[in-house]
């Protein structure tokens, strides 16, 4: 049996819809593609009723397809509540309401930090429901990210910092105009025990709870540093991009701390670019300008990471000196479908162009983003459909090439 078909077989899957065929039908799709553990319910609260008894089992759904317009419990509400439980599988919107507001569901599902995997339109597109399964089936045979166990203890992650299981992969990023490799990002991972990786998401919270952000973040910026400092010394100079969390923001320390990191490995500062979000400087502007323009003014790159995404994000441009601008993966999903996203996109590019940053997209998974960002004038690639995040050697095997 394939990989992809034998990981399907072992996939779980809510269906959460009120119209008795379109259930009926989708549990038959999913039933055709091999996977035989589908429970159904007629609205979210039937819904959440099974989730929390599949939860009381010890056993989680991987894949949650809902309906938005249900009695008693819409989609909305039910999609609030996964949050609330801190669901961490794939979900599926199925809907037949306007696409402005779906995308208005699809903000919401993000910012609740879900993993969306897609929307569907009824009546069911069995090869994109086919497509959006196999996406979480193949991550079960590729890189998994898996929440932080419960029983991962405080003193697990301090010690992490002094071991091999703090580490940074590399997600490399593409020039549009001639597909070459211009540079890398580095992404922290933590490595379990048993071999399973975590996110900052789930652990980066606790480092700065135990006020140990400080430790954390130059653990990972050394081993970026050190590989930008190798691929010098191969003769290709390619960029470091890295990733500075807000609890450093305006920490002079931390500051003193990148300049000196360049200058010890001999990196140019002109081959660093510092990436915020726009959520680490609501709350911190006045610090935020000062530490940022420091490190412009001594040459470093910086990036304002998922834009669009804030409160204030063109206000951000006036603000702050950023001469890179990421443009958030959400915009970039399904894009040749939504003429929302496209305006969005090429407005964002325009915009940037015309005040000299550079552009990155952020997210991108397919031939269809790559060829309307591409034909928007955005300068960068970075995504799935290029190159997922790699360890150490891959990224090497990668440069060497």
């Amino acid at each position: 049996m394939p990989k992809s078909e034998q990981a399907r077989n072992n996939l779980r899957v809510l269906v959460a819809e009120d119209h008795s065929f379109q259930r009926e039908y989708v549990a038959n799709c999913l039933n055709q593609i091999g996977i035989h553990e589908v429970v159904t319910a007629t609205d979210g609260k039937e819904a959440l009723l099974r989730y929390d008894e599949m939860t009381a089992q010890g056993l989680v759904f991987d894949i949650i397809i809902s309906d938005l317009h249900m009695p008693n419990m819409d989609g909305v509400a039910f999609i609030r509540n996964l949050a609330e439980r801190n669901y961490n599988g794939g979900l599926i919107i199925l809907t037949a309401l306007d696409s402005n507001l779906v995308s208005s569901v699809t903000s919401m599902v993000r910012e609740y930090e879900l993993h969306f995997i897609g929307s569907l339109v009824k009546p069911v597109d069995t090869k994109k429901l086919i497509q959006y399964v196999s996406e979480v089936s193949g991550r079960k045979n590729e890189e998994i990210i898996h929440p932080l166990p419960q029983g991962l203890k405080e003193q697990d992650l301090i010690d992490a910092l002094d071991s091999d299981c703090l580490t940074a992969y590399y997600q490399p990023r593409f020039n549009f105009s001639d597909g070459k490799i211009t540079g890398f990002e580095a992404l922290a991972r933590l490595i379990l025990p048993n071999g399973k990786i975590v996110t900052p998401d789930d652990f980066l919270y606790l480092y700065a709870k135990l006020n140990r952000s400080a430790e954390f973040e130059l653990r990972i910026y050394e081993q970026a540093f050190s590989l930008a400092q190798k691929s010098l010394k191969l003769g290709r100079p390619l960029q470091l991009s890295i990733n500075l969390c807000a609890h450093m923001l305006g920490n002079v320390s931390f500051y003193e701390e990148i300049v000196e990191l360049a200058q010890r490995h001999g990196v140019p500062n002109d081959l660093v670019t510092i990436e915020v979000t726009e959520r680490s400087l609501l709350d911190n502007i006045a610090l935020s300008i000062e530490f940022l323009a420091r490190l412009r003014i001594n040459g470093f790159n910086l990036a304002i990471d998922d834009f669009g995404t804030g409160y204030s994000s063109i206000k951000q441009l006036e603000l702050l000196p950023f001469n890179e601008l990421k443009i958030d993966k959400s915009f970039l999903f399904d894009i040749e479908k939504d003429d929302q996203k496209k305006a969005i996109v090429e407005s964002t590019v325009d915009l940037a162009k015309r005040l000299n940053i550079t552009t990155v997209a952020e997210g991108v998974e397919s031939q269809a983003a790559w060829d309307l960002a591409k034909k928007y004038g955005c300068d960068v690639c970075q995504g799935y459909f290029t190159g997922r995040p790699l360890p150490l050697v891959g990224i090497e095997a990668l440069i060497l090439s």
